[in-house]
């Protein structure tokens, strides 16, 4: 007896199938990429390629009863629809393969904000002292005298900026540059700073008995615009608390623009003074260790620190 065997049937490269799948692949990302740029139909026109082209839709769509096509005939169907679909699509919002992600620093670079130019900041800080003025006119307490310390020192890190941001635009302007809101800024800084400094000084006597009463210390600020800080307490009939209180606070006292500082005894009779050399409220400008350079009044000193000096090796 003759034995049959089924002839053996030869196998389609399986290489083929993988180029599919990795065309499958890429007009999915084409899909996806041109649905994020709100380009509907070319999305649709990528998906619609990226499903006929798969081997195993491919292989579906052979077999079903009655439709006879070549094997090509699919792929080359899908690939079609894809370039239709490119044609179709205005130019720039054709997807293309992922290319490689611009660097962070060249999309800033790329899009600036008013916040970083000059010319920006100085008015965006302008704008900030309006609204602190306009808030400050519809409050029904008036005058505010209740600045705590974390407030104070924000305050005055604020006027520091403001101060900061002065110089730099007259170095600038130095330079030939143009601020046009610099002038509003400064004359906005020194208004605010007229009215805020005598209340800051107001407050941080408040602040201060509150933390030393128990020391039999009372604090007071007083006089034309609270610019005299006093201290009465029987410990100040001694010399050396006097001096050992006066270079704790005088640091502070300056930075307040409190122009003198009063150690006495008693309410009433003698007491010892130092009198301090501090900006008037409405200077606007920063300090410099112990020094207080004027962006409002520049002297010789801000003038050295504004002149514009020439590039190394020019």
């Amino acid at each position: 007896m003759t034995e049959q065997y089924d002839k053996p049937v030869p196998r389609k490269r399986g290489w083929v199938s993988v180029i599919w799948w990795i065309l499958t692949g890429v007009f999915i990302l084409w899909a996806i990429q041109a649905g994020s740029q709100h380009n509907i139909v070319l999305a649709a026109g990528f998906l619609t390629a990226a499903i006929l082209v798969a081997p195993t839709v491919q292989k579906m769509l052979l077999s079903l009863p009655g439709l006879r096509m070549p094997g090509w005939a699919v792929p080359i169907t899908a690939i079609g629809i894809a370039v239709v679909a490119i044609a179709v699509s205005p130019p720039s919002e054709v997807a293309t393969a992922p290319a490689s992600s611009p660097s962070p620093a060249s999309r800033q670079a790329a899009v600036k904000t008013p916040a970083d130019t000059l010319s920006g900041r100085v008015s965006i800080a302008r704008d900030w002292i309006d609204i602190l003025i306009r808030d400050d006119l519809n409050t029904k307490e008036g005058h505010r005298d209740d600045y705590e310390t974390p407030t104070l020192r924000n305050e005055l890190t604020q006027a520091e900026d403001w101060g900061t941001l002065a110089f730099e635009g007259l170095r600038a302007q130095r330079a030939s540059q143009e601020v046009p809101e610099l002038r509003s800024l400064m004359t906005r800084a020194a208004t605010y700073q007229r009215r805020e400094f005598p209340r800051y000084r107001l407050g941080y006597a408040k602040q201060a008995y509150g933390k030393i009463w128990q020391n039999d210390i009372k604090v007071q600020a007083r006089g034309e615009r609270n610019s005299t800080l006093r201290l009465t307490g029987l410990v100040f009939a001694a010399n050396r608390n006097i001096g050992e209180m006066h270079r704790e606070i005088e640091d502070e006292a300056r930075r307040l623009r409190f122009k003198r500082i009063e150690y006495a005894t008693f309410d009433t009779g003698e007491y010892q003074y130092f009198d301090l050399e501090v900006p008037a409220d409405e200077e606007v400008g920063v300090w410099v260790g112990n020094e207080f350079m004027s962006a409002s009044a520049p002297g010789p000193d801000e003038e050295a620190t504004m002149l514009v000096r020439p590039m190394a090796g020019r």
